[in-house]
């Protein structure tokens, strides 16, 4: 038996026992963030019900207001094309005047384009109204991620938060076709854009004023940043690791993005249903089953999301990104087959869900600051975050203005690229396996 002696603790030293409660104190979870968490819901919420919204009452205001096919389109995808330019920027922007300012200024703007376009009276307004939101949204999409990712409080918390956050994002667009089915019967599509919109813009608007402002964690995070930028390694191949990275979210997100616009146009390609002179919205319009079969659709990223997270530090990212490529291929081949409801639903179903397990394996990229580096994190990640949102952009414009033969043929062709940039991203083995 060892003397006592032998089980003193010398100065300088760290005792096993001693060690242990360090460890488990810092996977804790802090009241900022319990904060964050909180934040990051809200905030995925309303993003979320934004990026759906377009899908769910396009073909109410276009029979209400009496739009060409052309009209209706570019009504449809002018948000997206405005948040993607918004997303690319909002790195820099922040940089420039900062994260918690920038999300600021992107809530009020968004309340305020959100209640002009419930009020307005012509497609010009209309139109104007959109384009604000989707710069807004865009704004803050990735930004309001960094804000999260600079004050959690260590790596496990951070990625539990992220996940919870993304699957969030994914409810949102789940909540607004089942809202709308509910809804739209009963009030017009202006009062229902107030009743989506306007209750998660409201919430991170005080949270931002009254509970992250001047934090004592983003003053730690302020100091721990001085401490270590002498110590700062520049990231190699930076500009090569960002344009994979770039091109691999862009064809992901074409992939998920089109089912928003996808659905509902396939299966009105199936109901043949046309507006007559004074027809009835009611009669000519996606709704009912037809958004709960929507609904369903986006929720599929909910499952693919968490099976994504699962996957994380067990699958390489490129053995399971080359699968889902694979498997990506033979759906859109078999949704060339759009003979019934079920060949819509289960074909978009099982993208979404693929997209869901592509959609965090990036996630957890973007979230990686030593992937991109400490200096040049908020804008390479935005840069990121954003160039992916144009591939989402390019999938709805294409289900927008194109047949949707022509829509899956592409998807088919872009998900067989999708597997030769998985195998190209070697940066992501590297860092993951290290």
């Amino acid at each position: 038996m060892a003397d006592s002696e032998d089980l003193q603790i010398q100065p300088g030293e760290i005792s096993y026992k001693e060690e242990t409660p360090l460890i488990e104190q810092q996977q804790s979870w802090t009241r900022m963030d319990k904060l964050l968490l909180v934040f990051s819901i809200v905030m995925n919420l309303g993003d979320g019900v934004e990026m759906y919204l377009p899908g769910v009452i396009a073909q109410q205001v276009s029979c209400d207001i009496e739009l060409s096919p052309l009209l209706e389109g570019i009504l449809q995808c002018i948000q997206y094309f405005t948040l993607a330019v918004a997303t690319v920027t909002s790195g820099l922007l922040a940089d420039r005047f900062g994260t918690r300012e920038l999300t600021l200024f992107s809530l009020y703007l968004s309340v305020i384009s959100t209640v002009v376009c419930a009020v307005v009276a012509d497609y010009a307004t209309l139109l104007l109204s959109r384009a604000l939101i989707g710069f807004c949204v865009g704004l803050n999409l990735w930004i309001h991620n960094v804000i999260v990712t600079e004050l959690a409080s260590s790596k496990e918390v951070l990625s539990n938060i992220s996940l919870i956050g993304s699957t969030m994002y994914t409810f949102g667009g789940v909540w607004v076709p089942v809202l709308g089915s509910i809804l739209l019967d009963v009030v017009e599509w202006r009062v229902f854009i107030l009743l989506t919109s306007l209750p998660f813009f409201l919430p991170p608007i005080f949270m931002l004023h009254f509970c992250l402002a001047d934090t004592a964690g983003s003053q730690m995070q302020d100091k721990q940043n001085e401490a270590t930028q002498v110590e700062t390694v520049a990231v190699p191949n930076l500009v090569t690791r960002l344009t994979k990275l770039c091109f691999y979210r862009a064809v992901l997100m074409f992939q998920g993005w089109l089912t928003i616009l996808l659905v509902p146009a396939m299966i009105q390609l199936i109901n043949i249903r046309k507006a007559g002179l004074k027809s009835d919205c009611h009669e000519t319009a996606t709704q009912g089953t037809e958004l709960f079969i929507l609904a369903l659709v986006t929720f599929a990223a909910i499952p693919g999301k968490l099976f994504g997270g699962f996957l994380q530090k067990r699958v390489s990212f490129r053995k399971s990104q080359v699968a889902v490529g694979i498997l990506n291929v033979g759906i859109f081949a078999a949704m060339l087959i759009q003979e019934n409801l079920v060949v819509v639903a289960v074909t978009n179903f099982i993208v979404k869900f693929l997209y869901g397990i592509s959609s965090m394996a990036t996630y957890y990229i973007l979230i990686d600051k030593e992937f991109f580096g400490e200096t040049k994190y908020a804008s390479a990640s935005g840069i990121a975050y954003g160039m992916g949102l144009a591939g989402g952009v390019a999938g709805t414009a294409t289900v927008a203005f194109a047949p949707t033969l022509h829509v899956t043929i592409t998807a088919l062709v872009l998900s067989a690229l999708q597997i030769l940039l998985a195998i190209s991203m070697t940066e992501v083995e590297k860092r993951i396996t290290s």
